[in-house]
């Protein structure tokens, strides 16, 4: 799963995993950074890809089955037409 490109201008929420204090940066941001000093309780926070999966994935809009596929799961091909007598 990649860091989707639709929360890059959306401010999203880290919260410290010391002390619990929240970090609000735009998810550019993040997806940028490799880490950064808490301002509350000054500890180096190391962000892995792991963690910024984790956080976008909280942010990302789920996606409706309708915008998935509008043709009904066919892709935009046509069924291959059937002929009479033949299985």
């Amino acid at each position: 799963m990649a860091l989707s490109p639709s929360v890059h201008s959306v401010d999203l929420t880290f919260n410290c995993p010391h002390c619990g204090y929240p970090m609000v940066k735009p998810g550019s941001w993040f997806k940028a950074a490799k880490g950064f000093k808490c301002r509350s309780c000054k500890s180096n926070i190391r962000l892995t890809y792991t963690n910024k999966l984790a956080l976008f994935d909280r942010y990302r809009e789920p996606v409706q089955r309708g915008e998935i596929a509008p043709d009904g799961g066919t892709g935009g091909i046509e069924p291959r037409p059937t002929i009479q007598g033949r299985k």
